[in-house]
């Protein structure tokens, strides 16, 4: 899978390692993204993938498919993935995919949630998300 990046979006990726290399603790990401296997309009005739697709949504629609869930260190290194049904939430392949990890951990908006925050700091790791106006305010760890 290849993407193009802007000259920013590399400057700022070659910074952020250059920071990283000096930190003791780890930081990890996780984010996944969509695998359609076939147009929404050919969802009724599709048959190669039957057993594994499904239907979900996502930020940008929905789609009949997979989805990938990755999870990266700070050197945009893979540390695990997984495979998952397209109807299956981020939230439910985190505890899955940071057995064994400690770490902190870096997500974004579809990760925020007080319950799995808790359960990863059991594990000895620090759930990092966006924060929501009717939240409680968090101090972030040191």
């Amino acid at each position: 899978m290849i993407h193009l990046i802007n000259m920013h979006q590399l400057a700022q990726h070659a910074l952020h390692v250059a920071v990283m290399k000096a930190q003791h603790s780890q930081y990890l990401w996780i984010d996944s993204t969509t695998l359609p296997v076939c147009k929404n309009q050919r969802i009724q005739r599709h048959k190669s993938l039957a057993k594994i697709a499904s239907r979900g949504k996502s930020s940008m629609g929905w789609f009949y498919g997979c989805k990938l869930h990755i999870v990266m260190n700070q050197l945009g290194e893979i540390v695990c993935s997984a495979l998952s049904n397209g109807h299956v939430a981020d939230i439910k392949m985190v505890e899955q995919l940071v057995e064994g990890l400690q770490a902190k951990l870096c997500a974004d908006r579809g990760y925020i949630s007080q319950e799995l925050k808790s359960k990863l700091k059991e594990q000895d790791i620090d759930l990092i998300t966006y924060h929501r106006k009717n939240m409680k305010s968090v101090e972030l760890p040191a």
